[in-house]
Order: structure tokens, then sequence, then C-alpha cells
């Protein structure tokens, strides 16, 4: 059954209601020239947040984009560049809320994905890393430094396996990659797998001479094979590299202890790390339990002085 009817069509009844009022018309360029002048003061106060940025004054850039974002409340490039200078400033959580705000206005966003992920990364959300850093690669699988952050995520899980896939992944795309292979060390270091260690720290140095803490890693393998001397030398290395690497003075100190050679200079590497905001006790107690641990292991009994500076 048809049960539509035709209607008779008024035209100028609708040219009436139409009509071409000059004053609503005035009042529309007026609106649109509005709009265009409040769009440029947004620009203005985008590009002078740039500029800030561009010389490391974050606070000065965050408020010229905050201004943009007042006068244009969707403007994602302003909430992107806002996130990444909170970053810069580790203000982790209010980084978030910006790019939390780019993804609902740009959902396809993979570099945005990645800064949130890195994000929960540093505050420790792991799983929620990992689900952006999957997002990342479902947007962008040619992405090598989220193969990087994933296996950091990974490692700081402890499943050192699945770190060393993402590290191989971050390695194949970019085969210069240093930091890569520094970091697949210490997933074979944490998996007991020694030369595997030192093959991805001899890499690493290679290729960028400057990575202080690829001698300080090196040299802990050094220390696990027994080969005291050498370890002396890389950490020695990366003092030279990074003066305020404390962790290679405790490194100095412990292979001082283990060679026996003097408990002096053991014992000064040891309050210089701690002097330098190193928590000593901790970094001892991850590789023995106790004092009277490193002493059984070892066939050694420490001054008791050197043993009150471990001992909680």
């Amino acid at each position: 059954m048809n049960t539509t009817e035709d209607v008779e069509f008024d035209y100028q009844t609708y040219m009436n209601e139409i009509s071409l009022d000059s004053v609503k018309i005035h009042r529309g360029k007026e609106a649109r020239e509005k709009r265009r002048k409040v769009a440029m003061r947004a620009l203005a106060c985008f590009n002078r947040g740039s500029a800030h940025s561009t010389i490391g004054a974050y606070d000065c850039a965050i408020a010229e984009w905050s201004k943009a974002i007042e006068l244009k409340p969707n403007y994602v490039n302003a909430y992107h560049s806002r996130g990444n200078a909170y970053m810069q400033k580790g203000a982790y959580d209010l980084a978030i809320l910006d790019f939390d705000k780019v993804i609902a206005l740009r959902p396809d966003d993979a570099v945005t994905y990645f800064n949130r992920g890195l994000a929960y990364f540093i505050k420790d959300k792991v799983d929620l890393a990992i689900k952006d850093l999957n997002r990342v690669v479902a947007l962008d699988s040619e992405f090598a430094v989220v193969y990087f952050i994933r296996g950091r995520v990974y490692f700081k899980k402890g499943a050192y396996d699945l770190a060393i896939v993402e590290y191989n992944k971050a390695i194949e795309l970019d085969p210069d990659y240093a930091d890569a292979y520094n970091n697949r060390g210490n997933a074979y270091s944490n998996k007991g797998e020694v030369d595997l260690a030192i093959a991805d720290y001899n890499k690493a140095i290679a290729l960028k001479p400057e990575l202080a803490v690829a001698y300080f890693f090196r040299g802990n393998e050094y220390v696990t094979k027994g080969m005291y001397d050498r370890a002396t030398a890389e950490y020695n290395r990366a003092i030279e590299l990074d003066p305020e690497l404390a962790v290679a003075n405790f490194g100095l100190g412990i292979c001082s202890l283990l060679s026996r050679t003097d408990w002096q200079v053991a014992r000064s590497y040891l309050t210089l790390a701690r002097r330098e905001g190193m928590d000593i006790i901790a970094a001892f107690r991850k590789n023995y339990e106790s004092v009277a641990v490193f002493e059984r292991r070892h066939g050694v009994q420490l001054p008791e002085d050197i043993a009150a500076l471990l001992t909680p």
C-alpha cells in the first residue's frame, strides 16, 4: 500500500521563509571574520610556543600552547606539542592527559600512542605501556624505536626472552642501533649468557664508542668471569666517559674487594659511589644477599668498616 502523498510545492512561501536578509548576511561575514582572526591568534600562540620549545623554554612554550588551546579547543597539534613539553619537564600525568586528547581527536596517530606508551613505561604502568606500544606496531610496523622501548618494558617485567625478541626486531630494522645491542646484552646477562652479553656490548661500543654504560656492563661480565683486571679497565673507561657514573665507582670497589689488592682502595671507591647518591647497600644485596654470603662465596673476610658500609 502506498502511503506517500504528493504535496504541492509553494515556491513563494519557500522564498519568503529563506528571504535574503542583508543584515544576516553581514553578520555571517562578521562571524567568519571573527573565526578567522581567532584561528590566526591561535596559530600565532602555537608558533611562539614552538619557538620557546626549540630553546628549551618549556614553561613559556606550555603557556603559549595553552593559550592556543583556549582559543581553539580542538587544536590537536597544540595538545601534542604541549604533551611533549610536559614529558620534557617530567610531568608525565599531564603529558598523558594531552596525549589522550590527541588520540581522541586523531585516533590513528602512531607517534602519540608511542609517546603515551613511553610515559606509561616511565611511570611503571607496564601493561598500559605495552598496550599503547602494540597499537604503534599495528599502525607502523617499521618504527624501530617502538620495539626498543617494548623490549625495555618486557625487561622491566623480567621477561628477558621477550625483551630479546623485541631488541632483535629493533636491530633488524636499524642495524646500527647501539642502544638496542647494549640492552640486548643486558637481557642476555640476566639470563646468565655471559659471552652473548659481551658480544652485544662489543657491538654497542663499536657503533657508539662514547656509550659509557656499555663499558660498565661489559665490566660486570668480566667480573662474572673472574677477570678483575679487565673489569677494572672497563669501569675506568666508563668513568672517563661519564665521571658521574656512580655505579662504575661501585664496580671498582667490588673489583678491589674480589681481587683483595687494597682494602683502602675498595673503601674509597665504595664511599665515593655512596657520596654520589648510589644506594650501595641495595646494589650489593642485589648480587649478594649479605656480607656473609659474599664472604662464603669468595672465601674472603671483609674488614669490619667495609662490611659496615655494605650492611643495612
